[in-house]
């Protein structure tokens, strides 16, 4: 992976969007 510095990348965003969406998903399944 490639890290450019100064700007966050559109892939960084997805990362972080992607783990939270996933993160709570499995907080769900494990909940219910």
């Amino acid at each position: 992976m490639r890290r450019q510095r100064g700007k966050p990348g559109p892939i960084a965003a997805e990362n972080a969007s992607l783990a939270v969406l996933v993160g709570y998903g499995h907080r769900n399944a494990q909940e219910r």
